[in-house]
């Protein structure tokens, strides 16, 4: 049986962590693994639940340390493995450093390309060290093609080199509510509160809304959590904030639009569960977003730099009962056919054995 490191320097609730747990769950029997990543929860206690907190080597939060590194290559000798596998930018840097050795098979997924907003030096730096890292990478994966589009060109990786592996989730078993006239249309927002995710981009689409009868709700936790509520306020905005929802089909269900802002993804967990409970997005028309939303059909894209667009999007599937029953049923199809968890979890088993 192959033993296999799965290394990330996060362990806190989001989609790479979210995804290396779904890994843990279905392959586990097919293969040992073992776990480098900080002591944080809520991931930190999930993995060790499924390998056993002997197969878990603690490193610092996304932060990179020498001394890390020598522990991690020491655990690695001593449990006798033979594949690391990535995930996430500073992850990719310990298993790369570690691959220059020849001991070990390197993966490494990307879970999103983060450089777009780092200065100009920052990103040259970054570019550069990715180029180079390329060489002691066996195998990347992608989680979507544009997402792999993106990678050939700003880090000169062989597409040969590239897997794409869409991530992928079971089946929803809870899906929207039909759409009823009597009741208020309903905007869903959720997501982390950061720069990436542009929550302030949400605001200016509320605006455009705020003499409409839509309700608007923004879910979720993170660094810019206050700064938006502020703005909210001062812009005379009625919109809800319920915090971390553990659970995002609760409010899912209860909403008639999925809205995403966000600068960039990788492959979206919340618009994958969203589709897969039949809920149609209205998304920006970016890397990750683009791989699951076919405009006007599952949902509808728009450019960051127009708001005003999003919000005439959400107006028309309000107005639209018919078109909105058609992209949800569509929505659903789409995710049942294409980003299924069986497939996902079938991929990388296949890479596994053939690396």
């Amino acid at each position: 049986m192959k033993k296999i490191l799965i290394i990330s320097t996060s362990a806190a609730y989001g989609g790479g962590p979210f995804h290396i747990s779904q890994l843990l769950n279905s392959l586990k029997d097919r293969f040992e693994f073992y776990i480098c990543c900080p002591d944080e929860f809520p991931y930190m206690e999930i993995f060790g639940k499924i390998v056993g907190k002997e197969h878990i080597f603690i490193i610092p939060k996304n932060t990179f340390s020498i001394n890390s590194l020598i522990g991690i290559n020491s655990f690695c000798i001593k449990k006798g493995i033979s594949i690391l596998h990535s995930h996430g930018k500073g992850a990719g840097i310990y298993a790369r450093f570690l691959g220059l050795s020849g001991k070990y098979k390197v993966i490494h997924t990307f879970h999103g390309l983060h450089f777009r907003e780092y200065s100009i030096l920052k990103k040259n730096f970054y570019l550069k060290l990715e180029s180079l890292l390329s060489n002691f990478t066996d195998k990347f994966i992608s989680v979507g093609e544009s997402e792999k589009k993106d990678a050939i060109n700003f880090f000169n990786i062989k597409e040969d080199k590239i897997e794409v592996i869409h991530n992928g989730i079971e089946a929803s078993t809870v899906k929207v509510f039909p759409r009823d006239n009597n009741k208020r249309f309903k905007v869903l927002w959720i997501n982390r509160f950061d720069s990436a995710k542009n929550p302030e981009l949400a605001l200016n689409i509320a605006e455009y809304l705020k003499d409409e009868d839509i309700d608007f709700l923004m879910a979720g936790d993170g660094g810019l959590l206050k700064k938006i509520k502020r703005s909210c306020l001062k812009r005379g905005l009625k919109i809800d904030f319920p915090g971390y929802i553990e659970q995002p089909e609760i409010l899912m269900k209860h909403a008639h639009v999925l809205l995403s802002t966000s600068k960039w993804e990788g492959l979206p967990y919340s618009i994958l569960t969203a589709q897969s409970m039949g809920l149609p997005c209205v998304a920006t028309d970016v890397t990750g977003n683009r791989d699951i939303i076919e405009n006007g059909k599952n949902g509808i894209l728009y450019t960051e730099s127009s708001p005003e667009k999003a919000a005439e999007a959400i107006m028309f599937l309000k107005d639209n009962k018919d078109k909105w029953s058609q992209m949800s049923e569509n929505s659903i199809i789409i995710s049942t056919t294409r980003f299924s968890l069986k497939k996902m979890i079938e991929h990388t088993a296949k890479v596994y054995l053939n690396i």
